[in-house]
């Protein structure tokens, strides 16, 4: 075959080949499109807008980045920034911390090591809804089982769910049920440790917890990184569990950012400042992400 005849073969092949993948690839696109990009262009449109689902989208008008000024305002909004950062910031630091404790004494045990992670598992497993049901009436202060068990042993029984204790009673619901995610991704990180470094250790008469300090921990960083980039977008956009168990109350101790949007969307039917509320969120979330990201690559 002569040489040019080859080259325009392969190059029709190359085009065939170029076609057939953008069609294999054209439904994810599609699909992509539909469910995430299109509803977040109507959502930033309404977010500019005074949408009110009581009077309907025909009597709302373009009020420009007003949603976004009242929301910095607002001072609903700045106590939910705060309770949800505040919230965020003690759930996320106890669960690394509890659930590398965990995965280190559970990388210790040999026998029932497969029960115990099943076991562990479980609350993790369990959906945000149906925990809220289970901690609400575990809390419950007239027939719950903790305040049983303190009247047992002749301790007073507080009102968990009440002011003052409300905040502390969510962020152990909310510990209990996702500690076990820490715990399977440091197990996890345990398990693919390199082995020189220990033998290097163990020659040069290092102790469990030196070398715990000098070798584990920090090898462990960048699975640290992923489980804080995780856990904290789950905890900024948290509501199931919260409304179950308080429905942001009393006096709005509890009213996390999600429940906020919620109800300025479903209760007052604010949509447009909804969803500028939304983007907020976003913008939050975006921050933190670029933050861990930038300090990934910097420990890499």
């Amino acid at each position: 075959m002569a040489p040019h005849l080859r080259s325009i073969r392969c190059s029709l092949m190359h085009r065939s080949d170029r076609r057939l993948s953008i069609l294999m690839v054209a439904p994810a696109i599609v699909f992509i499109l539909a469910v995430f990009i299109l509803p977040m262009a109507v959502s930033l449109q309404q977010s500019l807008t005074n949408l009110n689902m009581t009077t309907g989208e025909s009597a709302a008008k373009f009020i420009g980045l007003k949603n976004y000024v009242k929301a910095l305002r607002d001072p609903e909004t700045l106590n939910s920034i705060w309770v949800t950062v505040s919230y965020t910031a003690v759930t996320v630091s106890a669960e690394l911390v509890l659930g590398t404790v965990v995965a280190l004494v559970l990388d210790e045990v040999i026998g029932f090591q497969r029960l115990v992670r099943t076991t562990i598992i479980l609350p993790m497993m369990t959906s945000s809804i149906v925990v809220g049901l289970i901690w609400r009436l575990l809390w419950n202060a007239d027939y719950g089982v903790i305040n049983a068990i303190l009247q047992e042993v002749g301790l007073p029984r507080p009102f968990w769910l009440g002011p003052g204790l409300a905040f502390s009673s969510v962020c152990l619901t909310e510990i209990w049920q996702n500690t076990p995610f820490v715990v399977l991704l440091v197990l996890a990180g345990l398990s693919s440790l390199p082995e020189e470094p220990f033998e290097a250790a163990a020659v040069e008469g290092a102790s469990y917890l030196q070398s715990l300090f000098y070798i584990t921990l920090p090898l462990l960083a960048p699975v640290f990184l992923v489980i804080l980039l995780f856990r904290t977008m789950f905890a900024l956009r948290a509501i199931e569990a919260i409304w179950i168990l308080t429905s942001g109350g009393p006096a709005n101790e509890t009213m996390v950012y999600g429940l906020h949007i919620y109800r300025e969307a479903f209760a007052y039917f604010n949509t447009g400042y909804a969803s500028a509320l939304s983007w907020i969120l976003l913008v939050m979330m975006a921050i933190f992400t670029f933050l861990y990201n930038r300090a990934l690559q910097l420990g890499t």
